[in-house]
């Protein structure tokens, strides 16, 4: 994965469960995808999806007033 603006990247430590951990690493393998791009790019992709649920509320919310 590249990143355009050379952004910094700092460690993230989380604790998942060991079954997810080893789903996701036989994932990761099999697609040929590193882990960390995997978490990074499973993140960024969350993250747009609730902004974008939010933003679609707030439209809601204002238009019925």
């Amino acid at each position: 994965m590249r990143r355009t603006g050379g952004e910094a990247f700092v460690q993230l430590g989380v604790r998942v469960p060991k079954s997810l951990h080893r789903t996701v690493i036989f994932h990761c393998v099999a697609t040929d995808v590193r882990l960390m791009d995997f978490v990074v790019r499973a993140l960024e992709e969350r993250l747009a999806k609730v902004q974008h649920r939010r933003a679609r509320r707030k439209r809601s919310e204002t238009e019925g007033r």
